[in-house]
C-alpha cells in the first residue's frame, strides 16, 4: 500500500514537471512565431515605403522600362522586392498577420518578443539554480514580460513628447530587440518605471505647491 502511494506521488511529480516544461516551451515557441509574424508585417511596411519613394523617382508610364516577376509587370525593382517578400511570408504561413489593422501587429510583435525574452530569462534561472520554476511563475512571468515590453514601447513614444514636445519615429528594426530586452530584464525595467514616475509626479507636486 505504501509503495503504491509513493509510486503515485512520483508519477504526479513527473506529470507536473512535464507540464511546466511544456508550458515553458509553449510560451517560447508561440511568442517566437507571433513575434516573427509581426516583424514580417513591420518589415513589409518598410519595403512598401521604399517602393513608394522609388515610384516617385521614375516614369511608370514608360512600359519599356518595367520589370517582370512571375509573368507580371512592375514599375520598379522595389515593387518586385515587396511582392517577392510577401510570397516568402505566405510560404512560411505568416500571412494572417497582414489581415490585422495597424497598430495591432506592432503591439503583438513587442508583446510576443517580450514574452520570449522573459522565457529566456526563466531558462537562464533554471540552468543556474538547477531548479524548475513553479507553474504559477511559468504561467505569468512571460505575460508580465510582454506587458513590460508594451509599457517600454509606450514610454519610448510618449517620453520625448512629454519632456521636449517632440515626436519620435521608432525604427521598426529595433522593435524585436526592445521587446527581448524588456522581457529579459522586466524586473529592472519595472523598477526604472517606478523611479521615473515617482520623480515625475514628485516634480509635479512641487510645482503645484509653489503655485
Amino acid at each position: 500500500m505504501r509503495g503504491k502511494q509513493l509510486k503515485k506521488r512520483v508519477i504526479k511529480k513527473q506529470d507536473r514537471i512535464a507540464l511546466r516544461i511544456t508550458l515553458l516551451f509553449f510560451w517560447f515557441l508561440a511568442g517566437l512565431y507571433i513575434g516573427i509574424a509581426g516583424w514580417a508585417k513591420i518589415h513589409a511596411n518598410e519595403l512598401k515605403r521604399q517602393a513608394v519613394e522609388a515610384y516617385l523617382k521614375v516614369d511608370c508610364s514608360d512600359v519599356d522600362s518595367h520589370f517582370e516577376y512571375k509573368g507580371l509587370s512592375y514599375c520598379t525593382l522595389e515593387d518586385i522586392a515587396v511582392q517577392e517578400y510577401l510570397d516568402n511570408v505566405g510560404n512560411l504561413q505568416l500571412g494572417w498577420i497582414f489581415y490585422l489593422p495597424d497598430p495591432i501587429p506592432l503591439l503583438l510583435t513587442i508583446f510576443a518578443f517580450g514574452a520570449v525574452g522573459s522565457t529566456v530569462r526563466l531558462i537562464r534561472i533554471i540552468i543556474g539554480t538547477q531548479k524548475l520554476s513553479s507553474l504559477y511563475t511559468l504561467s505569468l512571468s512571460p505575460a508580465l514580460g510582454g506587458m513590460t515590453a508594451l509599457m517600454l514601447l509606450g514610454v519610448s513614444y510618449l517620453a520625448p513628447y512629454l519632456f521636449s514636445n517632440s515626436k519620435i519615429v521608432l525604427n521598426p528594426t529595433v522593435v524585436p530587440f526592445l521587446g527581448l530586452f524588456a522581457g529579459a530584464f522586466s524586473e529592472h525595467v519595472q523598477r526604472w518605471f517606478q523611479t521615473v514616475l515617482d520623480k515625475f509626479f514628485g516634480m509635479q507636486k512641487e510645482k503645484a505647491d509653489v503655485t
